[in-house]
């Protein structure tokens, strides 16, 4: 259901940061109705916008609700770059610039693989997987 009585903003962020590490945000939400209202928030980042976490949140009548939002993983980058983050719901959206310093090239051969690429692993390789719990909330 959209609702024009519910304002989003973000309140605080990790930045800058370095190029792989994850990006926190901190996002406030204001419900203005009289009615408790569940909100959609998607975080969507980079100049050819792309939706990367989606959450539905709760928030009471009248009140403002701070949400940690869901991280994004920074790509590793060489050179010191920006990108825009924002995070929409279905009637407002809150956008900050994320500055992502660049890392030494030795560096980015530890870093993950971006999602296009294939990653090989040789037999017998023991592989670390990483979730953020609040992804199994869905």
């Amino acid at each position: 259901m959209a609702s024009d009585h519910i304002t989003v903003d973000i309140t605080g962020s990790n930045t800058p940061l370095e190029g792989g590490d994850l990006l926190d945000l901190t996002v406030r939400l204001e419900n203005s109705a009289a009615t408790d209202e569940r909100v959609e928030l998607s975080l969507v980042v980079g100049r050819d916008p792309e939706v990367v976490g989606q959450r539905t949140v709760p928030v009471e009548a009248g009140e403002t609700r701070t949400v940690e939002f869901l991280q994004f993983r920074t790509y590793p980058v060489r050179r010191d770059d920006t990108f825009p983050v924002r995070v929409e719901t279905e009637m407002d959206v809150a956008e900050m610039m994320v500055t992502v310093t660049g890392i030494d090239p030795f560096d980015a051969r530890y870093a993950y693989p971006k999602r296009e690429q294939e990653l090989t692993v040789q037999p017998g390789t023991t592989v670390l997987f990483e979730i953020d719990a609040e992804m199994l909330d869905h």
